[in-house]
């Protein structure tokens, strides 16, 4: 019998995403650790970089965003103001 392995992904939305497709690659991950506790840790204050918010759905499944790579492009307006010249 086989072990199962369950990604932490308590961290921002390309955390999220990175180990969604951890689990989706391994067939013996039965669940995916997802930081979202509102109203403080909300979805779109997790995902803020991405283009939108990654769902969860009322079933508590989260489907992988469409498109090559992850799926997402970075939203690097949003990154500048952070930028440290």
């Amino acid at each position: 019998m086989g072990h199962s392995w369950s990604p932490h992904t308590w961290s921002n939305g390309y955390g999220l995403l990175v180990n969604l497709h951890a689990a989706l690659a391994f067939s013996t991950v039965p669940y995916l650790e997802v930081p979202f506790d509102p109203p403080a840790w909300s979805a779109e204050r997790r995902d803020w970089l991405l283009p939108a918010p990654i769902t969860i759905a009322p079933d508590g499944t989260i489907a992988p965003p469409a498109g090559p790579g992850f799926g997402v492009t970075p939203d690097l307006d949003m990154l500048e103001k952070w930028r440290i010249d």
